[in-house]
């Protein structure tokens, strides 16, 4: 799992060359990626078992952002609402599309590179006096402000009180909301790892919910 990409053989060729890639940051060395074997430490080749212990786990953890965002709260309500797919909510559609090949390359550039996006965005001119601190204000915004967590807490009042709130009620679905969003802080303070533990905890979460989801369209959808 992610664990064995850290621990794993960091063996590489390297070919003596450098090529620049955008501007602020240093040049980079041209050397062989190794094969997914050898990064895994898997002897012959990937199977569906190894994919599933290797490589599912930490896609787990995009997929949890996925589900816990707007692509699952806001789209779905989006669509369905009164204007639907010929109002807004094609912009769902189009904003899915989009961060398929948003997150694909930078997939692919953090792996051909090993820089992360907020420090592969200082290599856009005019540098990463710009972007770097743009790219972490705006990470911070969307991932840690709590914009997701509030609406959570919006779909948690229900599941305890059986119930929509009432305007009267928001305070206690904000209390809601910052509860969940300690429970994310606690959760990646203890653990030893934190990508193992978000890969834990999204298997868990990303399971539940779609196996919720399953079971009431099973039983309160209508044939």
């Amino acid at each position: 799992m992610v664990e064995m990409m850290e621990e794993g053989p960091k063996k590489e060729a390297v070919t003596g060359e450098f090529v620049q890639i955008g501007v602020s940051r240093p040049p980079l060395p041209v050397a062989d990626l190794p094969e997914p074997e050898e990064v895994f430490n898997i002897k012959g080749r990937i199977g569906p078992k190894q994919l599933v212990l290797y490589v599912l786990g930490p896609s787990m953890i995009a997929l949890g952002i996925s589900i816990g965002s707007g692509e699952w709260l806001v789209g779905p309500r989006t669509v369905g609402g009164a204007g639907g797919f010929v109002g807004i909510g094609w912009v769902v559609l189009v904003s899915a599309l989009l961060q398929v090949f948003y997150n694909v390359e930078l997939g692919r550039f953090t792996v051909a590179t090993g820089e992360a996006p907020v420090v592969a965005f200082g290599r856009v001119p005019p540098g990463f006096l710009l972007w770097t601190p743009l790219a972490v204000g705006l990470f911070y915004l969307a991932f840690i402000w709590g914009g997701w967590a509030a609406n959570a807490g919006e779909s948690l009042f229900p599941l305890i009180f059986g119930r929509a709130r009432t305007a009267a009620e928001l305070p206690t679905v904000k209390a809601l909301g910052a509860g969940l969003l300690l429970v994310v802080f606690v959760i990646t303070l203890f653990g030893k790892k934190i990508s193992r533990t978000l890969e834990i905890a999204n298997w868990i979460m990303v399971v539940f919910i779609l196996a919720s989801v399953a079971i009431i369209a099973i039983i309160v959808v209508p044939a």
